[in-house]
């Protein structure tokens, strides 16, 4: 991609997606454990995320530096998001 401007609105969605996850974890604290591990230097994000026996897809390893970056972002995205509603559906039936 040789366009700046549509180089800079990657890079804006990918931090956008990225404190969303953040808030996604901080939101769903009450019903999953999220461990998002972010390295600077080697540019990638690492996202684990706990049930109360194991863990599910531990390593959801996203290389920020990569062309699809935003959409392996979306795609974990999506995944706890999908996650998260289970859990709490589940919670409801019980209740």
């Amino acid at each position: 991609m040789n366009n700046p401007i549509a180089k800079v609105a990657i890079k804006r969605a990918i931090l956008s997606t990225i404190n969303s996850l953040y808030a996604l974890a901080m939101e769903s604290a009450d019903v999953i454990s999220i461990r998002i591990e972010y390295s600077s230097k080697m540019k990638l994000m690492n996202i684990v995320v706990f049930s109360d026996t194991t863990t599910h897809h531990a390593h959801n390893l996203v290389l920020l530096d990569n062309e699809k970056a935003l959409d392996d972002l979306l795609a974990v995205e999506d995944l706890i998001i999908e996650r998260v509603a289970q859990l709490r559906d589940e919670l409801e039936v019980v209740a």
